[in-house]
């Protein structure tokens, strides 16, 4: 199995759209008011996205295949921190070790190559398979909080530099 990643794309957004709607991926990933992702909102966010230095997206490619995305947001030069997000949106590879290996080579390019010193992420308590990934790869839990009675409950962690 060959895990690779490419700048994210125009041509990704119809997937993105795809994997975001799915109602298992939906349900452990908060996109806080929407119902449904549509496509003109996720070019919209594309279109910001390319703009934006503070963002860094890749698709995730399993065997050529593309299963999901992740990357780093909120990017902060001052502060030399940012946002860790992960999705594998096919769920076809999921519990095959992938979101460890995504997770740890983002982790990589934040501290390695954009040389961030903290790297924080917001994870669905209820999604066991990742909060137990970013333990293992030393996030630690900093904050829960609940956006509404219908929205997950959220836990925020954090990873130093080492």
């Amino acid at each position: 199995m060959e895990i690779t990643f490419k700048e994210i794309a125009k041509e990704d957004m119809l997937l993105v759209v795809e994997w975001l709607n799915d109602p298992v991926v939906k349900e452990y990933i908060a996109v806080e008011g929407e119902k449904k992702r549509t496509i003109k909102q996720q070019m919209a966010w594309y279109k910001e996205y390319q703009m934006d230095k503070g963002k860094q997206a890749y698709t995730v490619y399993c065997d050529k295949i593309p299963i999901g995305y992740a990357g780093i947001f909120d990017i902060n030069d001052f502060k030399k921190s940012g946002k860790l997000f992960i999705t594998i949106g096919n769920v076809k590879y999921w519990g095959q070790g992938i979101g460890t290996f995504v997770t740890k080579r983002i982790i990589d390019i934040a501290f390695n190559q954009l040389d961030l010193l903290r790297l924080e992420l917001e994870v669905d308590e209820r999604n066991k398979a990742a909060s137990t990934i970013y333990q293992k790869a030393g996030f630690h839990k900093i904050l829960e909080r609940s956006h509404t009675k219908e929205d997950p409950h959220n836990v925020c962690m954090y990873k130093s530099k080492n």
